[in-house]
C-alpha cells in the first residue's frame, strides 16, 4: 500500500505537460509564411495521386511537404519551393535541429542513429524508425528523437519522464512494459485491499456498538421472579 500511495503521489504531483516533454522545446524557429510555399499542391497531387496526410512544415531552413502514399510505410518529403525530393537528415542536421529546438540552452552529449528495433530504447515507439537520438548534457538528460526522413522531433524524453514511467509500472504492478493494468498480481492485491477495508470498517463499527452478553437478561429475569 505504501508503494502504491508513494507512486501515486509522484504522478499526481507532476505536471503532465512537463512529463510529456511539451516544455522542453521552443518551436519559434519553425514558424513560416505560407506564401513562401511556391510549389503548388495541385502539382504535388499530379505527381503523387495517392498522396494523403499532406503537411507543410519548416525543415531546417527549407519549407517542405510531408505526406504518405498508398502501399508505403515511409513518409515522403519534398521541397515546397521546387518539388524536389529532399534527402535524409544527417547527423549534423539532427544536431542543428535539436539545438535550435531546445527551450533551455544545453550542450549535446550524444547523437546517434537508431534504425533497428533491437537497438531501440523502450521509451521510443518503433513506428518512428529510423530516428536520430540526440541527448543533452543537462541534469535531466533531455533527449530528442528526430525522424531521419522528416527531420521532425517525434518524441521528447528526460529523467523525470523515465521516473514517471517506472512509478506507473510500480503503481499498476506490471514490471514488464507497463501496459497491462489487469495483471493477476494487481487483481489479487486489489481484492485483498478491499477485504482489509471492509474488515476495518466492521471492526470500527463493532467498537462503538457494544453487544450485550446473551446471559445477562436471563439472569436478571430469574432474580426478578
Amino acid at each position: 500500500m505504501f508503494i502504491w500511495a508513494a507512486t501515486g503521489l509522484y504522478m499526481v504531483s507532476m505536471d503532465i505537460h512537463f512529463i510529456h516533454g511539451e516544455t522542453l522545446t521552443d518551436d519559434k524557429h519553425a514558424t513560416f509564411n505560407i506564401g513562401d510555399a511556391t510549389y503548388p499542391i495541385s502539382e504535388l497531387l499530379a505527381r503523387f495521386p495517392t498522396a494523403t496526410d499532406i503537411v507543410l512544415y519548416k525543415r531546417l531552413d527549407t519549407l517542405a511537404y510531408q505526406f504518405s502514399v498508398t502501399n508505403s510505410k515511409q513518409s515522403i518529403v519534398v521541397s515546397a519551393q521546387n518539388g524536389n525530393e529532399l534527402s535524409l537528415i544527417t547527423q549534423s542536421d539532427a544536431s542543428h535541429i535539436a539545438l535550435a529546438s531546445v527551450a533551455e540552452p544545453a550542450n549535446i552529449r550524444l547523437t546517434k542513429l537508431i534504425d533497428l528495433p533491437q537497438a531501440m530504447p523502450a521509451e521510443l515507439s518503433p513506428r518512428w524508425l529510423p530516428v536520430w537520438q540526440v541527448t543533452f548534457d543537462d541534469l535531466a538528460a533531455t533527449t530528442f528523437y528526430i525522424q531521419q526522413s522528416t527531420g521532425q522531433i517525434v518524441t521528447r524524453r528526460h529523467h523525470f519522464w523515465r521516473a514517471f514511467d517506472w512509478m506507473w509500472r510500480f503503481h499498476i504492478m506490471d514490471y514488464d512494459d507497463g501496459e497491462n493494468v489487469a495483471n493477476p498480481l494487481l487483481t489479487v492485491l486489489a481484492i485483498l485491499a478491499v477485504i482489509a477495508i471492509i474488515s476495518g470498517v466492521v471492526l470500527l463499527i463493532s467498537r462503538f456498538i457494544p453487544v450485550r452478553p446473551s446471559g445477562v437478561n436471563t439472569a436478571e429475569g430469574v432474580a426478578h421472579e
